[in-house]
């Protein structure tokens, strides 16, 4: 499975939850992404994906600093969204020497990442890997998973709103060829299975409906017992009573006597009333942490048990 981008937007945490459960299943995965940033920033990909059962980063750091991050090597990914002055510009406006330069980088890095040997190529996006992995394994099927982002910037080409995009039309025409040639391409909604055919000029019966979703084992009930759980300097608290009796102030300064810290971030879940009773001054007129985060889940979304 591969993603050029590091880790920074919905992509990523697709990917990473598929890495998660894919082996659950059967599956052996090798996930191979860019990364930007040292160890302990999550746009680092061993930080980020650091539970991936094998990972393969494209350090993309250096690239930063380069006169032209997309000719680095390894070089920096484009981006589906035009930000002047960014470093990653947009891929209608990369032209032919820097496009082949994209291919031939991705080629090296998933052959090094084992591509050859693999059962089926999982590629997130439309992008150079696309042409990397047709160029240099065109035996091994591939699956393309779209998220949206690479279909704006299609549907913006297409009704011409960007005439400074000097290679618009070379790229349409890239991605909808590497579409085709996908054996299956998974997109995130029932509206996408029907305009993808049209848009990407597909087979309807290849495009497959896979709704993100999210890992019951990284996200399960807690015990009602444990009200209170300090983590990361993060304190959540549910705004229901503590002992019988037990108001949420007094819960508090039961906990601060405790020696457990509350100042840093307070996640209270619970109705409107809990929550206008948790902002500025709670109950009993104590002064509450500034960062007061809402979580607007109730008990009963969680079948009864609290988190």
């Amino acid at each position: 499975m591969a993603l050029m981008f590091f880790p920074r937007g919905g992509s990523a945490q697709v990917a990473r939850y598929m890495a998660r459960a894919l082996p659950r299943a059967g599956w052996e995965v090798t996930l191979v992404s860019g990364s930007l940033g040292a160890e302990g920033e999550e746009s680092n990909a061993r930080t980020f994906f650091a539970d991936a059962p094998e990972l393969h980063p494209v350090d993309y750091t250096e690239a930063l600093d380069a006169p032209d991050p997309l000719l680095a090597d390894p070089p920096f990914h484009p981006s589906f969204e035009d930000r002047p002055g960014a470093p990653d510009r947009i891929f209608a406006g990369v032209d032919e020497e820097t496009y082949e330069h994209l291919v031939s980088a991705w080629e090296r890095e998933l052959a090094a990442a084992g591509a050859g040997d693999a059962d089926v190529i999982h590629l997130h996006h439309l992008t150079p890997m696309n042409e990397a992995a047709e160029r240099a394994f065109p035996d091994v099927p591939r699956i393309g998973h779209l998220h949206g982002t690479e279909l704006l910037m299609l549907r913006e080409i297409d009704e011409g709103l960007h005439p400074g995009w000097a290679h618009a039309e070379e790229w349409a025409e890239r991605m909808r060829g590497w579409a085709r040639a996908c054996e299956r391409l998974f997109v995130l909604s029932p509206d996408a299975v029907r305009r993808v055919p049209a848009l990407l000029g597909v087979d309807a019966e290849r495009v497959v409906w896979a709704p993100n979703g999210f890992d019951p084992v990284a996200f399960d009930r807690r015990p009602l017992e444990q009200q209170v759980t300090d983590h990361r300097d993060e304190t959540s608290i549910h705004p229901g009573r503590g002992r019988a009796g037990e108001t949420h102030a007094e819960l508090l300064r039961r906990r601060r006597r405790l020696g457990v810290e509350v100042e840093d971030d307070l996640h209270v879940v619970g109705d409107e009333t809990d929550r206008h009773q948790h902002r500025g001054r709670g109950a009993g007129g104590m002064q509450l942490p500034e960062a007061v985060v809402d979580v607007r889940l109730q008990p009963r979304d969680l079948g009864g048990a609290r988190p």
